[in-house]
């Protein structure tokens, strides 16, 4: 039989009244769990960006005089963004060496242009400090020409010790290993 039909009032089950506490002593309860999570946070970050950095040795004179014979770079191979004046590492279309050092030129959508050995990016000359006049003695034109999407145009520093997008075309972002982050 229903205890509402004995005749007993139906009462609310009792309150646990918890003990009062100051915000001080609830964060001093909350902290380790804090200090804990941002331990694995930066644990799990830094694991992430060391397996998406890698230290290669530099063959050849290419990226000369910036970059030199034997100096080692640290190359970003997690993409972020490119610019003009960046340096990548890419597979080379003729494929020996199997990879490349070369400093992107022109983004997507830009036009490039050579006349007597300067360069013309939308009708802009640009400055190439990176590049060594003597290095740049070999001056030929190259009549204008957009560059597609997803693609780059890329030249060594050493102009005249190079191929580079003067000479196979451009370099897609499929064929980029990496960005160059720093070199010594």
């Amino acid at each position: 039989m229903p205890l509402e039909s004995m005749g007993e009032e139906k009462s609310d089950p009792p309150l646990i009244m918890m003990p009062e506490r100051s915000r001080a002593e609830s964060f001093a309860r909350f902290r380790p769990k804090v200090i804990w999570g941002a331990a694995v946070f930066c644990f799990i970050s830094v694991v992430a960006a060391l397996s998406s950095v890698r230290v290669l040795d530099v063959r050849g004179a290419s990226m000369t005089p910036g970059i030199g014979e034997g100096d080692n770079v640290l190359v970003l191979t997690r993409l972020a963004s490119l610019s003009r004046g960046s340096v990548i590492v890419h597979r080379s279309p003729g494929g020996d060496p199997p990879m490349v050092l070369r400093r992107i030129i022109a983004l997507p959508g830009d036009v490039v242009e050579i006349r007597k050995g300067r360069v013309l990016i939308n009708d802009a000359d640009i400055e190439e400090p990176y590049v060594s006049a003597q290095q740049n003695q070999r001056q030929h034109d190259m009549a204008p020409i957009r560059i597609p999407d997803r693609t780059y145009f890329v030249m060594a520093d050493n102009r005249d010790g190079a191929y580079d997008s003067r000479d196979w075309g451009v370099v897609s972002d499929q064929q980029i290993y990496g960005k160059v982050l720093r070199w010594h």
